[in-house]
């Protein structure tokens, strides 16, 4: 069986305080429909008020198509301070996220959040992203996700594009639903 999780030795030189370098430009991520749930569930819990997760996980190698994937694993909420059209990380909360995501090979692969209605990604979103690397997503659930479910999460993808610029992107393109079941067709 060939291993699609990159490990953590791959990509050392030896040097056992090396950096391991973040993913590539992610040309396809799945989102488990567990992920998503929670991912919605969690958004809602504001109310009326912006919240934030991080979509945590894994690149892939070796994949049968050569195209850059990842697998989110996990969703991470930090604690953050916010209110109907702000959110702010509490001071630390990224430390603790990226020692969690180090220590298990991991990589924050996408912030999440919540805006209070349908508008494009802020200047705030584009200005203080948790990380400005070419191909980092930023994914938007407007109306505070309450529209939104695993059916049709009504979601807004943005890609980095590197010194401050994002573009909007199609997530039909990108982000790809991944079941939780799977059963033999009939």
């Amino acid at each position: 069986m060939r291993n699609f999780f990159n490990s953590r030795s791959e990509h050392q030189t030896g040097d056992e305080s090396s950096v391991d370098r973040p993913p590539e430009r992610i040309d396809r991520l799945l989102v488990p429909e567990s992920v998503l749930q929670q991912t919605i569930f969690g958004l809602a819990l504001g109310g009326t008020r912006e919240m934030l997760c991080y979509w945590l996980g894994a690149a892939l190698s070796n994949t049968p198509t050569g195209v850059n994937s990842a697998v989110v694993t996990t969703v991470a909420f930090p604690k953050i301070l916010s209110s109907y059209d702000h959110f702010e990380v509490v001071e630390g909360q990224m430390g603790l996220i990226t020692q969690w995501c180090a220590d298990r090979g991991f990589w924050v692969l996408a912030q999440v959040h919540s805006h209070p209605t349908d508008e494009p990604h802020s200047v705030a979103d584009e200005t203080w992203p948790a990380s400005h690397r070419v191909g980092f997503l930023s994914v938007i659930f407007p109306f505070f996700a309450q529209l939104s479910s695993v059916q049709n999460p009504n979601w807004r993808v943005y890609e980095s594009m590197g010194h401050g610029r994002w573009e909007q992107i199609q997530p039909e393109g990108r982000l790809e639903i991944v079941q939780g079941n799977w059963l033999p067709p009939r």
